[in-house]
């Protein structure tokens, strides 16, 4: 007994979608709409990964002084 059903598509539905034109989205559309961080352009997170990058060696190199002291 198969639990999954194949959905059944209208022909005329699919007639109607190839019919509609579909714009072509420019580069700037889709990486707006791929960006995880709206309220951040890419300048301010490559800053903030930058600044990350930094507190997070300067914390690796405390742990390595306080394990070899």
């Amino acid at each position: 007994m198969c639990r999954f059903r194949a959905r059944r598509i209208d022909v005329d539905q699919l007639a109607l979608f190839d019919q509609q034109p579909q714009q072509p989205k420019s580069a700037e559309q889709l990486t707006y709409e791929a960006w995880p961080f709206p309220g951040l352009s890419w300048e301010q997170h490559q800053e903030i990964q930058a600044e990350w990058k930094a507190y997070a060696e300067k914390r690796r190199r405390e742990q390595h002084r306080r394990i070899a002291a």
